[in-house]
């Protein structure tokens, strides 16, 4: 994931913008697709269906794991079609190769002009430069599995005709259709037209022979091919955009259709009658008048230029395949207004090019922009707000006021998503208040957020490198603020202002941005106006990414392994049994690390935490662990606890197993009353909590009550500690006394050594004796244990078939556990040792889905 920074700079480099839109053409001709691959078929992509990928293609491939994908800036949609041919056909890498070789994208491509039959393998196996030239090869698979899959009769009609969507604009003047009663064949007088080949990319010319309007289909039109063919006495008018629009018959080409209803034509081309544009020719007393001398007996001069007839019928052509005035991206359920932002295609405010979402704000940003538009210099107090953080009701707000004019104080809220930090409001706060300033004016800003004025102060300097800007965080906002800056000419200064002083203004702000925090609909940059900006990186179609992307994809990664290790089959179990019980994943990382030795390597730290983690991932040496790693020395029946001869020998069943329950309880008992001495000398104010209250708190903690120790399976915080999980519930209990972290962790840490190690002897120790001695009985010690497997008989030997289909980074089945298990995730992801994540500063109750 190193490489996911890296195209994030060359796909943004201004220095390499050519470079970054040729990667990004690369990799949908590489998927073959008319449009920017979603992140969902990124995802399902097979690479052994295709043929080899370039190595940006690979990266987005790699990148869609995590998640993440870039989303272009600019239209990357490829004209010609409306139907992706590899949505309709399926394929392999010589069935994309036949494509490529001859320029098919589109089912479009596939079809006649009316959309109603399929066309012969002659008129489709055509070079994509030269349609005379024919591509080499036979019919291909593909081409026969359509035709049996998709069309009925000899004459392949389709089974469902494609919806060819006719032009529909000011400019554009097709032909009239004829209504004819008896016969379905029009001939018109003197109709010339001109209509755009896409296959060839040029424009043709011609005098209508001939309507079919057919009722069952669109009306096709059959059009003597003229062509633009200037005599040599033509270059006294200079350049040949100069010339006059000059066409001749022509003599026969490529483009001919078999016609036998008149043969004094020689070339004949037919088109749909909606796609073509009326032209018109001047009359012969003009020719005359003007070219006396032109060397041809049959021509017509056209009354407007060949070069504006072609832009035009092009553009005609554009619209007749059904693209609407604004370019979206291909529509997807999980798609939000964020990341399928229109692309307009005319000018407008700044503010509606650079906002989208939240209509009444914007709308209240166009008028305050209004009434600041005779302002010179603006005085704004801006502040941002976060509420209930780290809950599914976070929201985030912004709020601002003007007050250069004390007798007219305008306001603004607004509501923000994604990535809610106080940060972020704020400077988003500053980038709606300095969007609605008049060119060329001064802006003095009060803001009480430090880190933003010297993060503006960073993005002004202009020895700070695009790599350093991407790395700040929220930088979309910090590019769009400088972009606004250059664009309108501002001179921009911010004053740090004391947060919670009284200050009336920075105290109104505060509470606008409190209420803009409660407002239904958000406010959003469109990131696809901001200029020098080819591509943005996006999470699950969600909205951009706006932290630095190593430390995005460090983290992404963080929660995909701990997600993995709590769904493991090892651990789940567990989880599922105590998911009412909140886990402190952050002291329990603490308590992994913790070592009570005075050297940092040992061979005593070594055992110390290699039973710690092998008692979290269920991994002790147990009689059934045993008997499947040691298959060929322990007996092949299930294996009773050693101890109690009850119960199956498990991870699970030691600290319930009956032979240690008085023990525990002895314990439980022990270690409630040290406790409360310890807890009463080491509060940081002596005397300030009496024994007796310690004495009740700890008493009725879930661990210590006396409920839960009668019977210790049901005691479910001390089966959690004895998997070296520690509950919430025992930092509660420390919180009362310890109120800083530091210290409240350093004396619970110590607490848990001295507990843990207690619980240890009675009941891992002792397990562990009376294995010994059932394994004496057999005959099994550590020499067996180290004899090496017998070979298999590789005759007898059968290979089983593999579950290769599962995903990689879905968790173990596991039928009698959730698929997942839902956190609410912090900024920072911590490793535990080698064996997975978790978080700090987290806690969570484990809710099955």
């Amino acid at each position: 994931m190193a490489h996911l920074p890296i195209y994030n700079y060359i796909l943004n480099n201004p220095h390499l913008d050519y470079v970054a839109r040729q990667l990004m053409n690369n990799s949908q001709l590489d998927l073959w697709l008319p449009w920017w691959p979603t992140i969902q078929r990124l995802q399902n992509v097979s690479p052994s269906n295709y043929p080899p990928f370039t190595t940006f293609t690979k990266a987005l491939i790699k990148f869609s794991s995590l998640g993440c994908t870039f989303t272009p800036s600019f239209d990357v949609t490829i004209r010609g079609g409306s139907t992706a041919i590899i949505d309709k056909l399926p394929f392999d890498a010589s069935t994309i190769k036949s494509w490529r070789t001859r320029s098919l994208m589109f089912e479009d491509q596939l079809v006649t002009l009316d959309g109603q039959y399929a066309k012969n393998w002659d008129e489709i196996n055509q070079h994509p430069t030269d349609l005379a030239k024919k591509s080499p090869g036979h019919q291909p698979q593909w081409y026969k599995f359509y035709i049996d899959t998709k069309t009925i009769s000899t004459n392949k009609r389709l089974l469902s005709p494609l919806n060819i969507t006719k032009a529909r604009l000011p400019l554009h003047k097709p032909p009239k259709v004829a209504k004819v009663a008896s016969d379905n064949f029009f001939r018109p007088r003197k109709e010339w037209s001109v209509y755009w080949h896409a296959q060839s990319s040029r424009a043709l010319y011609g005098k209508t022979v001939e309507q079919r309007n057919d009722p069952s289909c669109q009306s096709i039109s059959y059009i003597e091919h003229w062509i633009h063919n200037p005599p040599e006495s033509f270059s006294q008018f200079g350049t040949p955009k100069k010339y006059p629009p000059i066409l001749t018959p022509c003599p026969g080409c490529s483009l001919h259709t078999p016609y036998h209803r008149d043969i004094r034509p020689k070339c004949i081309f037919m088109a749909p009658t909606l796609h073509l544009h009326r032209i018109k020719t001047n009359h012969q007393d003009y020719i005359r008048s003007n070219f006396p001398s032109i060397p041809y007996k049959k021509f017509v001069i056209l009354t407007q230029p060949i070069h504006h007839l072609k832009v035009l019928i092009y553009n005609i052509y554009i619209h007749s395949i059904g693209i609407p005035p604004q370019i979206n991206l291909p529509s997807d359920p999980n798609t939000n207004s964020l990341s399928s932002a229109p692309l307009t295609n005319t000018d407008s405010s700044i503010i509606t090019r650079l906002l989208l979402g939240c209509t009444t704000s914007i709308s209240n940003l166009l008028e305050l922009s209004s009434k600041c538009a005779n302002k010179s210099h603006l005085i704004f107090y801006t502040d941002g707000s976060v509420i209930n953080l780290g809950t599914p009701l976070c929201a985030s707000g912004l709020g601002w006021l003007e007050t250069s004019d004390p007798s007219n104080i305008l306001t603004f809220k607004a509501r923000i998503i994604h990535h809610a930090s106080s940060t972020r409001s704020e400077s988003m706060a500053i980038l709606t208040a300095i969007i609605t300033a008049p060119r060329k004016s001064s802006i003095t800003i009060h803001t009480d957020s430090a880190s933003c004025i010297q993060t503006l102060n960073k993005i002004l300097d202009p020895l700070t490198s695009l790599r350093k800007l991407h790395k700040i965080p929220n930088y979309l906002i910090w590019q769009t603020i400088k972009y606004i800056i250059s664009f309108n000419e501002l001179s921009l200064t911010l004053i740090k202002v004391k947060a919670h002083s009284n200050d009336i203004n920075n105290d109104l702000a505060d509470a606008l941005a409190k209420e803009g925090a409660r407002l239904d609909s958000p406010l959003h940059i469109n990131f696809k106006h901001i200029p020098k900006h080819n591509a943005t990186l996006t999470w699950l179609n969600l909205g951009p990414i706006e932290r630095p992307a190593r430390k995005w994809a460090r983290d992404t990664l963080a929660c995909q392994q701990f997600n993995k290790y709590i769904n493991s089959s090892h651990i789940s179990p567990l989880l599922s049994r105590c998911k009412k019980i909140p886990i402190d994943f952050s002291l329990t990382k603490e308590w992994l690390n913790y070592n009570p030795f005075a050297s940092v390597t040992s061979a005593d730290l070594s055992s110390y935490i290699g039973y710690k983690i092998k008692s979290l991932n269920f991994l002790l040496p147990t009689c059934d662990r045993l008997q499947q790693n040691l298959p060929h020395i322990y007996p092949k029946i299930p294996i009773v606890c050693p101890s109690c001869n009850s119960s199956i020998d498990s991870n699970d069943y030691i600290i319930i197993c009956s032979k240690y329950s008085d023990h525990i309880r002895d314990l439980l008992l022990s270690h409630e009353r040290s406790l409360a001495l310890f807890l009463y000398e080491k509060q940081p104010t002596p005397d300030l909590i009496s024994l007796s209250n310690i004495q009740q708190w700890i008493t009725s903690s879930p661990l210590f009550n006396t409920s839960n120790a009668t019977t210790i399976s049901n005691n479910l915080d001390l089966i959690l500690l004895s998997h070296q999980f520690i509950p919430k519930s025992l930092d509660d209990l420390f919180l009362k006394i310890f109120p800083k972290k530091n210290l409240r962790h350093h004396h619970l840490i110590d607490f848990l050594h001295f507990f843990l190690m207690d619980l240890r002897k009675i009941t891992w120790l002792a397990h562990c004796d009376a294995r010994a001695d059932w394994e004496k009985s057999l005959n099994i010690t550590q020499r067996t244990k180290r004899s090496k497997k017998p070979a298999p008989n590789r005759r007898h030997h059968s290979r089983l078939p593999t579950s290769s289909n599962r995903a990689h980074n879905s968790p173990p089945h596991n039928p009698n556990f959730s698929s997942s298990l839902w956190l609410i995730w912090p900024r920072r992801i911590f490793y535990i040792l080698d064996l997975g994540l978790i978080t700090d500063r987290l806690y969570c109750n484990m809710i099955l889905i």
